[in-house]
């Protein structure tokens, strides 16, 4: 599995509790599928932003779970964030 992350239930107290305010890349899923893929210069604040609805994706699939790997550089998260939307085709990110 190319997902290197650690796992978490996404929920927003696990978010308040776990979520790092740095910049990464990260990924919602339920059980075996997988639902999104992101990247953000402050992942905290972006998953609280899907937990309030922000996409009509997101939350028809219902994340159970989230993760995410810290990624300071701008250009290697952008990368990173390819890389797994192409192995893993999460089904909210576009084609």
């Amino acid at each position: 599995m190319p997902w290197q992350g650690t796992l978490y239930t996404f929920n927003r107290s696990t978010v308040i509790a776990s979520g790092p305010r740095w910049a990464g890349v990260y990924a919602l899923w339920r059980d075996d599928r997988w639902i999104y893929i992101g990247q953000s210069e402050n992942i905290f604040d972006r998953l609280l932003e899907h937990l309030s609805a922000d996409d009509d994706c997101i939350t028809r699939e219902r994340p159970s779970g989230f993760g995410f790997e810290l990624i300071a550089d701008a250009l290697a998260r952008e990368a990173r964030e390819g890389e797994l939307i192409r192995e893993l085709l999460p089904v909210c990110n576009p084609p």
